[in-house]
């Protein structure tokens, strides 16, 4: 006992006992860094396991021209043609956005196009430079990736003293080609006559 310990000189009980105390002690201790621990590492889990919310989705795929980014045309009439690489199937929600404008800072800007798919025809176009942008939308949260790439568009027609020509160009070889087959046609029935002549 301890009063024992106490009256009696030899250390050695006494020794033994307190030793046990601090064994004692030392586990209560550890016992104690263990429980610590693990409601720190509880505290630290995600907030998604502790509140049953799905994991964030991955950030919105941003789409890229599937053409040159330095197109002409004569006719005013284009198809712009785009692709996500980042995914293998595109997810009802994601629609795309395509723009137009005519300087390459899009300080007056157009939207041509809005919808599922991945192309659409440009048309009506007059002379000049026109630039394009696309990017995808998330119609679920209203998200939008980055715009794509500009794409630069110039349109040039050809001019009216050349359209004439190759109209007059075009009339005379329809009426060469109306005079061909008339003489042909003629010389025919005239080869026929004459065998027919030589027969009687």
């Amino acid at each position: 006992s301890l009063e024992r310990c106490r009256n009696v000189g030899s250390p050695g009980p006494c020794s033994t006992l307190s030793s046990s105390k601090r064994n004692l002690s030392v586990t209560v201790r550890n016992v104690a860094a263990v429980l610590v621990a693990c409601l720190l590492f509880v505290s630290a889990a995600p907030a998604q396991e502790m509140t049953g919310e799905s994991p964030p989705m991955p950030p919105i795929p941003t789409p890229s021209f599937d053409m040159s980014l330095d197109h002409a045309t004569s006719s005013g009439t284009i198809r712009l043609l785009w692709s996500v690489d980042t995914l293998e199937s595109l997810p009802d929600s994601l629609h795309f956005e395509l723009q137009q404008a005519s300087d390459s800072l899009f300080r007056s800007v157009k939207t041509r196009y809005t919808g599922p798919d991945m192309a659409t025809y440009i048309s009506g176009l007059k002379d000049g430079k026109y630039y394009f942008r696309v990017r995808t939308v998330d119609q679920t949260d209203a998200q939008t990736s980055p715009w794509s790439q500009m794409m630069e568009v110039t349109v040039e027609h050809h001019s009216l003293n050349l359209a004439l020509t190759l109209a007059g160009l075009g009339g005379v070889v329809f009426l060469l080609t109306v005079a061909v087959v008339v003489y042909g046609t003629r010389t025919t029935e005239r080869a026929a006559e004459r065998e027919a002549n030589k027969s009687a």
